[in-house]
């Protein structure tokens, strides 16, 4: 049994995060590897590179850890279900209001954890030669594409992967896929506040029920939350690194929500 966490308040998001390339380590990797389920080495094995494998691995073996932290349970005996879209929850410790949502990007995974409300989130690592222009004309809101657009040329990377990062966020939380069209909702960055969000007359959701982090990680990860405020007033996002198995206690994070 790992170490007992308090679950998060109400309005509250703990997120891990950790570096899926600990498992070059091979007895590492087979270690993270007994912690999944059959059906998660199967799909494990499916990934064509090592560096996919790795992430997948990491992601999985990071959640399970995370909320055996949370609940009285092994990482092993950990069960899920998905919705119609994909969106994962708890199946097995039952009765659990446990809410949570994974993501990995080379270099970097990440799980988040609500208690009772819809939580997503986003990791990408920056890359070079991406046409942030042109990918925000196709899928992002005008308002959006007005920031990029405007920004001067040596941020614009760095805002295109913020917004990027958010819209998959607000995407995931939601858990009902795509079906979303991305260009319906903008979100902005108010000085020294958290990111807004607003949205078109074809979306039926209120602003005021999310609270948004955007977290730049590493000089090359950006990552972000999105948390519906289903109770009570936000208590934000608490940010750890975790490498499980490896004894390394819990590391407070170096950045705020």
């Amino acid at each position: 049994m790992t170490d007992k966490q308090s679950m998060p308040a109400s309005g509250e998001a703990h997120v891990w995060y950790g570096d899926p390339d600990v498992l070059v380590n091979s007895e590492l990797a087979e270690a993270y590897g007994e912690l999944l389920s059959d059906e998660e080495r199967v799909q494990a094995k499916r990934f064509q590179f090592e560096t996919d494998r790795r992430q997948y691995v990491f992601a999985h073996a990071l959640l399970r850890v995370v909320i055996s932290r949370y609940i009285q349970c092994t990482p092993t005996e950990i069960g899920f279900r998905r919705n119609y879209y994909g969106k994962p929850a708890l199946a097995y410790p039952e009765g659990s209001k446990l809410e949570f949502n994974i993501s990995h990007t080379p270099g970097l995974a990440i799980c988040a954890v609500g208690n009772g409300c819809s939580v997503g989130v986003d990791v990408e690592r920056m890359r070079r030669n991406v046409d942030e222009l042109g990918l925000a004309r196709r899928y992002f809101s005008q308002s959006e594409y007005a920031q990029l657009k405007y920004a001067p040329a040596a941020c614009r990377e760095q805002l295109f992967f913020r917004l990027w990062t958010l819209k998959e966020a607000y995407i995931k939380a939601r858990g009902i896929g795509l079906s979303i069209p991305l260009a319906d909702f903008s979100f902005e960055f108010p000085a020294n506040e958290s990111p807004t969000i607003s949205f078109a007359r074809t979306i039926d959701d209120l602003p005021s029920m999310w609270h948004f982090s955007s977290v730049a990680l590493t000089e090359r990860h950006h990552a972000a939350v999105a948390l519906h405020l289903s109770q009570g007033p936000c208590q934000g996002c608490h940010w750890r690194e975790l490498i499980p198995l490896c004894g390394l206690t819990e590391v407070p994070s170096r950045v705020a929500s």
